[in-house]
């Protein structure tokens, strides 16, 4: 997976071994992004942000309701993607937790995360196939557990995995694969099972 995090950082595209485009900009700090990954034919995570990632907490600014904000800036990219030749079952979205949000933006995007999901990936909406959350060990973990360490934020990167996997997030990035994995089944198994 080659994940994109500056203007022109796409090496991805001249290499064979190219599985996935990881775009933290969602195809915004580089114009040939979308079209590459096109042209590739491999799948594309689209995350928000707003800015560089030098700039982005100074534009961490959202007038009302954050969930809305981040949908309607991220649709506007997965818009550009299908534009760009990239089909939907090919897209992956990311709210972008901490990326550009405080910490009372990235809880409630955890909390609206079910709005998120039907959004992209709802009956009769064809933009993204499936939803991706990263949260592992990031800052809003921190300051409600008043946890500066990241290393020691296990038990509140577990309560994220559990809040998305709820919601209905298909793929969570973590830190602590195998701990998390059993978060993610048993969360799993009591929010989404057919049993």
């Amino acid at each position: 997976m080659h994940e994109a995090k500056a203007p022109d950082s796409s090496p991805c595209a001249s290499t064979a071994f190219c599985i996935q485009v990881n775009d933290i900009s969602a195809g915004t700090f580089d114009n040939a992004m979308l079209p590459t990954v096109a042209e590739l034919g491999v799948p594309i995570v689209l995350m928000h942000t707003r800015g560089l990632p030098t700039e982005m907490m100074a534009r961490a600014h959202y007038k009302g309701d954050v969930v809305s904000a981040v949908c309607d800036e991220l649709a506007v990219q997965t818009s550009a993607a299908a534009a760009a030749g990239i089909p939907p079952w090919m897209v992956l979205v990311d709210p972008g937790i901490g990326f550009a949000k405080q910490s009372q933006h990235s809880l409630a995007l955890l909390r609206g995360l079910p709005r998120f999901v039907d959004r992209f990936c709802g009956r009769g909406h064809v933009h993204a196939t499936a939803t991706l959350v990263g949260a592992s060990r990031k800052g809003f973990i921190g300051k409600v557990l008043g946890q500066p360490d990241p290393l020691r934020r296990q038990w509140g990167n577990a309560a994220t995995v559990c809040a998305a996997t709820a919601a209905g997030a298909d793929v969570v990035r973590v830190h602590e694969v195998p701990e998390m994995e059993q978060v993610a089944q048993m969360s799993d198994a009591i929010y989404r099972s057919k049993l």
